[in-house]
């Protein structure tokens, strides 16, 4: 026996016994206890009513007063129920349910405020009881939801609605169908449970928005003197299912699932819906898939999860399959009733297990990946402190139904239009110099979507930018402004129920014109082709280099002290050059682009030749590198156009021998190209702010190289001549087969079924397992739960090899000296480097062909 059943069966006991005691006991009272145990709730209410005044205790007329307050909680008067166990407060009614049953009548009116103030009385007789705290925590959360309206704009639908009950409705053709117990009752056949009609199902077609025809009931075949409601239509409007209780001559104690077909202007004779039923469960509130072939409904089969569950059987030719819980996402340990399968698949049902704002909420769940995602709230409107349910959309998700006995409506349940609130997601944020943690004005922001859209703008004054994106789109963003590097950004509208705004600040670096260190560029041992994992660093060079447009860079490469100084230098011109051959064949123009091997004469510590070092500080010094050595290259496509907020030049400082001028920022560079704060500048750098005077480079050379047939002249530096139209073994630093620069490279709440206790919408004759019903009333039976109470379980380099070098056959290995890059106001030291002669030039100085002890050779 439940609970709930035991706590009646008590209190009419104690009533009784009060009665007997005080010696007048009447009739009036002995009908009203009769009625409210056959749960004939409306007439108990009654009777009550004509009993007070002959009952001269005051806690007997207390506790009748709390009894009238039960009996209209348990036929859904919400607003009834709170004014009887207010009386019963002042009357002096001393059970700690009365707090607790008024407090869930002021709720479901919308009065949370109110109810939190009842809920924390109770607190002060039973302060640890969790069940209460989670109710006042719900009303809290409830007056959140309810400041942003979610999902749907919510009306009611008054020119369909009546002071009774009309609900579950259902799409069909250019209208409705829906369940109803409207009008006066005649004679004696009506509910007694309720006091109402029977329930039927009624159709009404719209003539615009808010607009409907008159209600007509369906067909005579389909409705019966009892009970039938809770109806879907396939998509042809062909065959209807629906649920009857209490059989076609009122003599079943149970529920079930029946269909008729159109035939042209009349219907077929209703059959019942064989699913395999071995508990002779209720069956009811079907919902048939857009292809028929599934339906979905609600049973308390045993092996089910609550109370009532949502089930669903596939049709096998003419008879269908056992049925198959819907399983944990869906059902819980309360009640899931009203199921609504739309044609997309998404799953909508009404609970009173999964955290809601009422009595019963609506929920959704989508089929993804073989099993149902988490339930959804669609919160308020769609929502209220009340019961909610039968929720029905359309195809396009844009409009809908459901049925409510919301505080504020025309009857008991209503129906009302839903209307859908398109979805708005936005994302913006601010662009920030990432050095000075300042607003960054004037910078690009670029996002681009899957679905190929792309939308940029420029952040403003205060550095803001903002854009409104699509639904169910994923985005990349990156930002980019003049002197800085980029940064970027991604978000997903994908699978988004509710609208969001995203907020995404991004923080760009100042370029330093300086060294600037590119990590992850890799080499296999002794050779000069990019690895696979070097590209990514590679195309973020690219990005930095097409948002300066204006910038030319070298490209430098440097290796560590072991092996030969002209095998390092030949090593790192090559992979250099690799570097700017990738560039080129990423449209990055080749006149931006100067590869400079700088082998090991820039050693970043003293791992220098006869210093034992680990493998980790060599590797510190075989790097690449990037530095930016003039801002005034103009593309030969387009004219030179500033960029806003570009600074103008310095006047250009007069350019000393011996050093390569350039300008800019010593700042830090951005994280996007892996450089850390506090790189170390090359100790032959040149200093900030020097300009290098603009030199037309038409031989397509490095600015190193010297064209065949001229002579070049250094302060301080012997000359070297060669002969007209001869081509010397290594001109420029490169090895004999590397590619010069400038060439390119390759109870149911259906018919019948009245909720209960609770506003759970148990079908009249719904038993859960393990219940004994204390009556049956006009076939049916209803199950409630205790007052105040939730149903039990309820939780509200390895070494290279050695590499001699090379000397043609009859020449002379001649030093010749290289001018060194030397800060100004210190002295030039000449530093030598091997120069090959061809054997018929004579040598302004000859140096005796000595050999030095070969190095290891190791990259």
């Amino acid at each position: 026996m439940k609970l709930k059943h035991i706590y009646f069966l008590i209190a009419t006991i104690g009533v009784s016994t009060i009665f007997y005691s005080c010696g007048a006991q009447k009739p009036s009272v002995a009908a009203a206890e009769k009625a409210f145990n056959n749960e004939k709730y409306f007439m108990a209410a009654d009777l009550y009513k004509k009993a007070i005044p002959d009952v001269r205790k005051k806690e007997a007329k207390a506790e009748i007063t709390f009894k009238i307050g039960e009996c209209y909680r348990l036929i859904n008067n919400n607003k009834q129920a709170g004014t009887w166990y207010e009386k019963a407060i002042k009357a002096g009614y001393e059970e700690d349910t009365v707090y607790v049953q008024y407090a869930n009548a002021l709720k479901a009116q919308d009065r949370f405020d109110d109810a939190i103030d009842v809920y924390k009385e109770h607190l002060t007789k039973k302060p640890n009881d969790s069940v209460i705290i989670g109710k006042i925590e719900n009303c809290k959360k409830i007056i959140e939801w309810k400041k942003k309206d979610v999902n749907f704009e919510v009306y009611n639908e008054a020119s369909l609605n009546t002071k009774d009950m009309e609900y579950a409705p259902s799409f069909y053709g250019k209208g409705i169908i829906f369940t109803s117990n409207r009008g006066t009752v005649k004679g004696k056949n009506y509910y007694e449970r309720t006091g109402k009609n029977y329930e039927n199902i009624y159709a009404s077609q719209t003539t615009g928005k808010n607009k409907w025809t008159k209600a007509e009931p369906l067909n005579k075949d389909i409705n019966t003197p009892f009970n039938e409601g809770v109806a879907s239509f396939d998509n042809n409007n062909r065959i209807l299912y629906f649920t009857q209780c209490n059989g076609p001559k009122g003599k079943e104690s149970s529920c079930r699932i029946y269909e008729t077909q159109n035939e042209g202007n009349t219907w077929s004779a209703p059959k019942e819906v064989m699913i395999p039923n071995p508990d002779s469960a209720i069956l009811g509130h079907p919902s048939i898939t857009a292809d028929g072939n599934r339906i979905y409904f609600v049973s308390d089969f045993a092996g089910g999860i609550g109370g009532k569950d949502i089930w669903y059987s596939d049709k096998q030719g003419t008879s269908w399959s056992t049925p198959v819980n819907a399983g944990p996402k869906v059902n819980t340990t309360g009640d899931e009733e009203f199921p609504f399968i739309h044609p997309s698949g998404t799953l909508y049902f009404s609970s009173t297990g999964h955290s809601g704002m009422g009595g019963f909420d609506i929920f959704f769940c989508d089929f993804e990946e073989g099993d149902w995602t988490e339930a959804m709230n669609l919160k308020s409107p769609t929502n209220s402190a009340g019961d909610d349910f039968g929720f029905i959309l359309d195809e396009s998700k844009e409009v809908g139904y459901l049925s409510s006995n919301r505080f504020g409506g025309k009857g008991e349940d209503d129906i009302y239009s839903a209307y859908a609130i398109p979805l708005v997601f936005t994302v913006s944020g601010k662009t920030i110099n990432n050095a000075t943690s300042k607003v960054l004005a004037q910078a690009k922001v670029t996002i681009i979507g899957s679905d190929g859209s792309t939308q940029t703008i420029t952040s403003d004054a205060t550095g803001s930018y903002k854009f409104t994106i699509k639904k169910d789109v994923n985005y990349q963003m990156n930002s980019s402004k003049y002197r800085f590097f980029g940064d970027v950004g991604e978000l997903s509208t994908y699978g988004l129920k509710e609208s969001k705004e995203y907020s995404i600040n991004f923080k760009l670096n100042p370029i330093p014109l300086k060294e600037i260190v590119l990590k992850g560029i890799l080499y296999d041992l002794a050779k000069a082709d990019l690895r696979e994992e070097s590209i990514a660093t590679l195309d973020s060079l690219i990005k930095t280099l097409r948002d300066n447009p204006t910038f030319v860079v070298e490209v430098a490469a440097h290796t560590d002290s072991r092996a030969d100084s002209t095998y390092n230098n030949d090593l790192s011109q090559r992979r250099a050059q690799s570097v700017v051959n990738y560039l080129v064949s990423k449209e990055i123009e080749r006149e931006r682009l100067v590869p400079r091997g700088y082998g090991e004469s820039r050693l970043l510590n003293d791992c220098k030749d006869g210093v034992e070092c680990t493998e980790e500080q060599h590797q510190e010094n075989r790097r690449t590198s990037f530095s930016v050595i003039s801002e005034d290259y103009v593309s030969k496509e387009a004219p030179k156009i500033p960029e806003a907020g570009k600074p103008k030049p310095a006047a250009p400082a007069p350019a000393k021998p011996g050093i390569t001028p350039r300008t800019g920022s010593t700042a830090n560079p951005g994280a996007a190209t892996g450089v850390a704060a506090g790189t170390t500048v090359p100790a032959n750098s040149t200093p900030a702010g020097t300009v290098k005077p603009a030199t037309p480079n038409t031989t397509g050379l490095p600015a190193s190289a010297t064209p065949s047939g001229t002579t070049t002249t250094t302060p301080g530096t012997r000359v070297i001549t060669r002969p007209a139209g001869t081509t010397p073994a290594n001109n420029n630093g490169l090895p004999a087969s590397a590619t010069p620069s400038g060439t390119t490279p390759t109870g149911a709440k259906p018919g019948g079924v009245v909720r209960p206790s609770g506003n759970n919408g148990l079908p009249a004759s719904a038993t859960p397992s393990g219940t004994t019903p204390a009556s049956t009333t006009q076939g049916t039976r209803v199950i409630t739960r205790p007052a105040g109470t939730t149903p039990a379980g309820t939780t509200t380099a390895t070494p290279g090899t050695t590499k001699p070098a090379s000397t043609p056959a009859g020449t002379t290995t001649t030093p010749v000296t290289k001018p060194a890059v030397t800060p100004a106001g210190t002295t030039t030291t000449p530093v030598t480097k091997p120069a090959v002669t061809p054997a018929t030039t004579t040598p302004a100085t000859t140096t005796p062909a000595t050999t030095a002890p070969a190095k290891p050779k190791k990259p």
